[in-house]
């Protein structure tokens, strides 16, 4: 069984529903190039490194609110899974921001079925705001059509995965650009597929406190503040065998 470490920041109970709190938690994937996950559709007891219950809200019910939600990595994939603290019924969006550049609420325009337009725009009548500094590459929906990952582009998302059930992935080489220890920040939100967007997130923030934005009119719409960071790292035993690949490598340049 995989090993997980968690890290977490000094004032993290403090900054879980302050604004501008930035990153709240991060979890390690200790062997970051193996897993044990099977993508079919269920998040089982035990089957992923890294499991995230730090939402926040209840206005849907608490399926974000009260659910967890699940990141594994292999030397392939990195796993995405969902398990709610309710029924499912409207759509679970995970932000990924894992490199430079990327795409905020004003800057992306996708709206051609219901999954990709709470991915683009969360109210549907107002612009939500991101965490300071934060913009999305990547985005992974979980709804009760299934599982389904993305490539922002602004325009036109690009497919990359969809599962049904609640896992799914997005292809490894796309997030750590060939490295062998890698992370990403992200956050999650939960709206209905006509932009009616709940109060509960991932993490806890200050928009749990209120009541549903909903469809928002107010232009910024509300502010997104905190979010959460995934980490992997190649196991020790790897480490060590990289480690003397180096050593020996080192010596034939000496010689």
């Amino acid at each position: 069984m995989k090993m997980t470490k968690f890290a977490f920041l000094a004032l993290a109970a403090a900054a879980m529903g302050a604004a501008n709190a930035g990153l709240v938690q991060t979890q390690v994937d200790s062997n970051g190039l193996a897993s044990g996950v099977a993508v079919d559709g269920t998040v089982a007891s035990g089957e992923y490194a890294t499991n995230y219950g730090n939402g926040g809200g209840s206005g849907f019910g608490g399926t974000l609110g009260a659910g967890m939600i699940s990141m594994d990595a292999d030397a392939l994939n990195v796993n995405f899974g969902f398990t709610g603290g309710n029924a499912l019924n409207d759509v679970v969006v995970v932000y990924i921001d894992s490199k430079a550049g990327g795409f905020d609420d004003a800057s992306m325009s996708d709206t051609s079925d219901g999954g990709r337009s709470v991915i683009s725009n969360l109210a549907k009548d107002s612009t939500e705001l991101f965490p300071t500094g934060f913009l999305a590459d990547y985005a992974v929906i979980f709804g009760s059509f299934g599982s389904v990952s993305f490539e922002l582009t602004g325009g036109t998302h690009n497919f990359l995965a969809y599962q049904p059930g609640r896992e799914v992935n997005i292809a490894r080489n796309l997030l750590d650009n060939g490295s062998s220890s890698f992370g990403f920040n992200w956050f999650a939100a939960y709206c209905s597929e006509s932009g009616w967007l709940s109060n509960e997130s991932m993490p806890a923030d200050s928009v749990n406190s209120m009541s549903n934005p909903g469809f928002n009119t107010g232009n910024p719409g509300i502010q997104y503040s905190n979010y959460n960071r995934f980490e992997a790292v190649p196991e020790p035993a790897t480490l060590a065998a990289l480690g003397f690949g180096i050593a020996a490598a080192l010596r034939r340049r000496r010689k």
